[in-house]
């Protein structure tokens, strides 16, 4: 059985958002994205998770809410490569850069 959980924000000091992925340089991204739509400097990394924004007195917290949500910021999604060894196959995710590179394979003469 679920049930919501009603969360008070009305008169809340801070908001902390919790970012899906842990990336420093996307949370980084998320909080100068706040801070110029904001004009002053509300928004601070916490972890590579977390940015917590500072609310004034008298904000209206939901207003602000929709504001940072419309925020548009950079991602950096992690460059991933899945090799299956069973079957043989490689997923090689799209933030992949492929470099110049030697395999060696077998016995060496």
């Amino acid at each position: 059985m679920e049930r919501e959980i009603a969360v008070p924000l009305a008169g809340a000091e801070t908001v902390s958002l919790l970012l899906n992925e842990d990336d420093f340089k996307s949370a980084e991204a998320v909080a100068a994205g706040i801070d110029k739509e904001m004009g002053t400097p509300v928004a601070r990394v916490i972890d590579s998770r977390t940015v917590e924004i500072h609310v004034s007195s008298g904000d209206d917290v939901p207003a602000l809410l929709a504001r940072v949500e419309a925020i548009e910021v950079p991602f950096y999604p992690h460059a991933k490569v899945v090799v299956n060894e069973r079957t043989g196959t490689v997923v090689i995710g799209g933030s992949v850069v492929l470099q110049p590179v030697s395999i060696l394979h077998g016995v060496l003469p």
